[in-house]
């Protein structure tokens, strides 16, 4: 069987969900914010202290292509693992993308109660619940496109739990003949075949869950 990447924004829930995702179907599960911590012996944080971001982006590729030498792994990544080009072909390569998508308010709402937030670089430094919001539509302005050319599909993660989340993805897998109901069942103990799977890359904008049948315009962050 092939990866399962999980990308989205921060808080998104792509921990969790991979973990249970990955409990469900009896395959591994691998957190590339965890592997770096553990290759280089220090924090995301800490990282981002002493080397920059441009680094820890190096870094960040440099574990996420070890990836591409397993298989039937659930991966979740770092909220800005797209702001390099090519971590998305690296994963659309060797697996099947999945994009936990998460509304501003759901965001803030969960940020806001986050014990982890300190640890979160990209928005630690936030003074007030105005200067955190302001940052998160900046990155939404500048990551929500990326993530949904990659994507080959889209789950929207508002009012869901984690396992609401987890069968949505699984559903999908078995309609798109990712999975068959005998693989899942036997849990995929080696009897995963092969199954090529043609993408789906939406060109219409979503307003509301409907297409307005305006044509998307997609955007890297980089020519990387």
């Amino acid at each position: 069987m092939r990866n399962i990447y999980l990308i989205g924004h921060m808080a998104s829930g792509k921990t969790k969900v991979g973990q249970l995702l990955a409990e469900m179907l009896n395959i591994n599960f691998v957190d590339t914010d965890t592997n770096i911590e553990r290759l280089f012996g220090k924090s995301i944080n800490a990282i981002f202290k002493d080397e920059g971001e441009t680094q820890f982006r190096i870094f960040e590729t440099a574990v996420l292509q070890q990836t591409t030498l397993i298989d039937s792994t659930v991966i979740s990544t770092g909220g800005g693992i797209l702001t390099r080009m090519r971590n998305g072909l690296y994963m659309k390569d060797f697996g099947f993308v999945i994009y936990l998508k998460i509304d501003i308010n759901t965001q803030m709402t969960r940020l806001l109660t986050d014990e982890e937030l300190s640890k979160r670089p990209i928005v630690k430094n936030c003074k007030d619940e105005a200067e955190l919001h302001a940052k998160l539509v900046d990155l939404h302005e500048k990551r929500n496109l990326t993530y949904e050319y990659f994507a080959d599909y889209t789950v929207a993660v508002k009012n869901k739990s984690p396992m609401a989340i987890v069968e949505e993805i699984i559903a999908f897998l078995n309609n798109n003949k990712i999975i068959s109901q005998r693989d899942f069942l036997d849990s995929f103990a080696g009897r995963v075949q092969h199954n090529p799977y043609k993408r789906i890359r939406r060109a219409k904008v979503e307003k509301d869950g409907e297409s307005s049948g305006e044509e998307k315009e997609y955007q890297f962050l980089d020519n990387e």
